[in-house]
């Protein structure tokens, strides 16, 4: 059964659709980031969901992060598949709960609802949509994969629903923005790879654009695992960069500041969720998110988190990149007894980096490697010995698209016998990446009776949000844009932090 047509029958009340929605965001995830040929199978269903399903999801509360990721989701299919009435209906159920629209969202809508009254219209809005999209990848967005798609979907709109003279025009308006630098999003080679698709069969030329969106999003079916290597001897050494690391120690402050001096400032790293592939890129990595990405662990390893491990441990680190959480939680407990330390993270130099920033604080203990995404971990990875205490820090790699969240979690359910500890940090970029978290710790606590939640944090970067922190706070300096009586600095930090654990 096609999973909108199963969650059609279940919401015949707002309290099943709500109970439905509150253990299965997983599942909804998974199909968020299918590829655009299997979307499209079940498109009407979707459709007719929203249509004859209105009044119930006008009704669902949405104080709750699951039930607005779900809503936000719905409007994501909706534009990208130009539906235009179901598109009408989720934009007015969210006016009417007062449900924000993020500046990508809002360029989405900007094609679509209220629908062009003429072809002319939908190239007049050009500006306006580009101008959104580059404030919400300078402003919000954690990278610019999903501006740039939101900006495909539209050109795909504008090939799909006008003629040839307006699919010209569209086309010289973006090499102009991209003669012009008005944009910096616009000279992508996504959407420099769309305009030069033959347009003469115009269904086809909407079909072909809608590929290099799976493509940029990374939604493509593979049968084949990515290359890795799995030993524990996967570490960097013999170079300039270890030798001086190992004469400066174990310290997190210092260790950052070796990035610090030797960033250019001209590496892009794609706000931190592209994968590392250079040296350049390492630098300006832990120069541009170092201290943020530390603050976060931080606050999340305080009380009531256990101060003291007394008993022997397994330290995960998924998604490791250089190590920041391993680094964050070894400073932290210097005297812990630590069995092994696992990195998990498909860049092979940013995971031996991470190896050897390891070795710098506990030598003695046993690193291992795993240079694999998360989609392609299975059990067998994780051979526990030695301890039954497992520490998983998770942090900023649950909020990114890369990945199947039910995967994951029947991952640790073969997984890990003992006592669990899940440290989970990540900014808030909006609903549906904050879903990602909290739905990962509602499966634990709906499927584990030992479920104990230690800690939780939420300060998203908006004006008039609960302020938590900045650059400059954290590096003990005045910040000129906050102050008690101040609502809003314009370099704020966000959080959402999850911190439990399990026994099992």
């Amino acid at each position: 059964m096609a999973l909108f047509d199963k969650i059609f029958d279940i919401a015949k009340t707002k309290d099943s659709l709500d109970e439905y929605l509150k253990y299965h965001m997983a599942d909804i995830n998974d199909f968020y980031n299918l590829p655009y040929e299997d979307l499209k199978q079940e498109i009407g269903f979707i459709e007719l969901f929203i249509l004859k399903k209105r009044q119930i999801l006008r009704s669902l509360s949405y104080d709750k992060t699951y039930a607005r990721s779900f809503l936000l989701i719905l409007l994501d299919l909706c534009t990208r598949f130009n539906l235009l009435a179901a598109t009408s209906t989720v934009h007015q159920i969210m006016i009417q709960h007062n449900i924000p629209c993020n500046k990508r969202m809002s360029a989405a809508l900007a094609y679509i609802d209220p629908k062009p009254s003429s072809n002319d219209e939908y190239i007049n809005r050009f500006t306006s949509i580009c101008d959104l999209l580059e404030s919400a990848i300078q402003e919000e967005e954690d990278s610019s994969t999903n501006s740039i798609a939101t900006f495909l979907n539209y050109l795909g709109t504008v090939v799909q629903d006008t003629n040839d003279i307006y699919i010209k025009r569209i086309k010289e308006q973006i090499q102009s923005a991209s003669s012009s630098a008005t944009y910096q999003f616009i000279n992508h080679p996504a959407i420099i790879a769309a305009i030069q698709i033959d347009t003469s069969d115009q269904e086809r030329a909407s079909v072909q654009i809608q590929t290099i969106v799976d493509d940029l999003l990374g939604n493509v079916h593979s049968d084949l695992k990515s290359n890795y290597k799995d030993t524990p001897s996967l570490i960097e050494d013999i170079t300039d960069y270890a030798e001086e690391i190992r004469c400066i120690g174990p310290h997190y402050k210092r260790i950052r500041k070796v990035s610090v001096d030797k960033s250019n400032g001209e590496a892009k790293t794609n706000r931190g969720v592209a994968i590392l592939e250079n040296e350049a890129e390492l630098y300006e990595y832990m120069k541009r998110f170092g201290n943020m990405h530390k603050a976060k662990l931080d606050s999340a390893l305080q009380s009531p988190f256990p101060q003291k491990w007394d008993q022997p441990i397994n330290l995960y680190d998924w998604g490791c990149g250089q190590g920041i959480a391993s680094m964050v939680f070894l400073e932290k407990y210097q005297t812990a007894n630590i069995n092994r330390v696992m990195l998990i993270e498909p860049s092979e130099i940013a995971i031996s980096r991470a190896a050897l920033h390891v070795s710098v604080y506990r030598p003695e203990v046993e690193i291992r490697t795993v240079c694999k995404k998360l989609d392609d971990l299975d059990p067998t990875d994780f051979n526990s010995s030695g301890a039954n205490t497992h520490i998983h820090m998770f942090a900023n790699i649950l909020d990114i698209d890369d990945y199947s969240p039910s995967h994951l979690l029947e991952l640790m359910d073969k997984a890990f016998p003992g006592v669990n500890y899940f440290v989970c940090t990540s900014p808030y970029i909006d609903d549906i990446k904050a879903e990602r978290l909290n739905s990962f710790m509602r499966y634990f606590q709906n499927n584990y009776d030992s479920f104990v939640e230690i800690s939780r944090a939420t300060n998203q970067k908006i004006p008039g949000a609960i302020f938590w922190s900045c650059n400059n706070m954290y590096k003990g300096n005045p910040c000129d844009t906050h102050n008690d009586n101040a609502l809003f600095c314009m370099n704020r930090w966000s959080r959402i932090t999850r911190v439990f654990c399990i026994e099992k």
